[in-house]
């Protein structure tokens, strides 16, 4: 966090005073104070430094595992058909975390091909990692400033009417099958991923 001053102002969001109000802190040590949640986790080291950790939201926790987006990011896109993938985490109800989901967009004539994109990932990553569900989605969304809006694919989740085919993970053979309905419910009673 970053406390707002007139020599550190934070002038917020272009046109989005709601977003802006979210990225501060009021009143967080003492009361009137407001500081700018920069997303960043840091460590003071003393004397002045301090040394960057993390990026808060880059990482989640599922199944008493943390995962590193940026690494299932990584292994999605090993996929001779994903041209681009963004992963991010999902809120089941009942269950212990958050789950991994990405949203890939496919090379140009490529077709998603759910139980090869399993294989691949459950020999890449840790079986906690392997995202229980993929959005296909056109194109990637980014802000005006080149970052993936999670945000959006966060709040849309699973549900199935949102943009893109959306296809949940059946188990380790087979792999990426279309959403059906109940498949959270599924998951929090440990009837789904079949391992």
């Amino acid at each position: 966090m970053s406390k707002v001053t007139e020599m550190a102002p934070f002038d917020g969001y272009l046109r989005d005073d709601k977003a802006s109000e979210k990225k501060l802190v009021r009143d967080a040590f003492p009361d009137g104070d407001v500081w700018f949640d920069t997303g960043d986790l840091v460590l003071d080291q003393g004397c002045n430094h301090i040394a960057f950790i993390d990026r808060l939201g880059d990482t989640f926790r599922w199944k008493g595992q943390n995962v590193a987006t940026t690494e299932v990011e990584a292994a999605i896109a090993a996929s001779h058909a994903i041209v681009y993938a963004i992963v991010y985490a999902v809120a089941i109800p009942d269950t212990d975390g958050k789950a991994g989901m990405a949203a890939v967009v496919l090379r140009e004539s490529a077709t998603f091909d759910g139980a090869e994109l399993a294989r691949s990932l459950y020999r890449q990553l840790p079986t906690y990692a392997v995202p229980l569900f993929v959005r296909v989605v056109d194109e990637p969304t980014h802000t005006s400033t080149f970052k993936n809006r999670k945000v959006e694919l966060r709040d849309a989740g699973y549900d199935p009417g949102s943009a893109g085919e959306l296809h949940v993970l059946a188990g380790r053979e087979a792999g990426y099958i279309p959403a059906y309905p109940g498949y959270a419910a599924d998951v929090a009673r440990g009837k789904a991923p079949i391992a």
